[in-house]
């Protein structure tokens, strides 16, 4: 049993050893989504790139649900049309989320060097 442990240990420094590389971060350039409000912590323009984006959220929502209330012989969207905007709402809702509490990050570090 002994002899079985040394002949691994032996087996194994003989692998070499892996090097942890470090997994290139993505970095993604959403300012198509909000590049008409700057990227200066105005209130303003909190504002603007709120109301633009609840009203995007509100539309999406508005006519995935225009279509249960519709004509009778109206085609219905398909499932994948229906979870797609929906989905596309939710995320445009996490974006005001984020923006808000990009604000308020600002907005804190400004009061605490005061």
């Amino acid at each position: 049993m002994n002899n079985q442990s040394n002949s691994q240990s032996e087996s194994n420094t003989n692998i070499p050893a892996q090097t942890e590389q470090a997994t290139p971060k993505l970095n993604v350039n959403f300012t198509h989504r909000h590049s008409i409000f700057g990227d200066e912590a105005r209130s303003y323009h909190l504002n603007d790139c709120i109301g633009t984006l609840a009203y995007q959220a509100t539309n999406v929502l508005t006519l995935v649900s225009g279509n249960f209330l519709g004509e009778e012989y109206a085609p219905m969207p398909s499932d994948d049309v229906i979870f797609w905007s929906i989905e596309s709402a939710i995320n445009t809702i996490k974006d005001i989320q984020a923006m808000v509490a990009a604000y308020h990050e600002v907005e804190s570090t400004k009061n605490n060097q005061a």
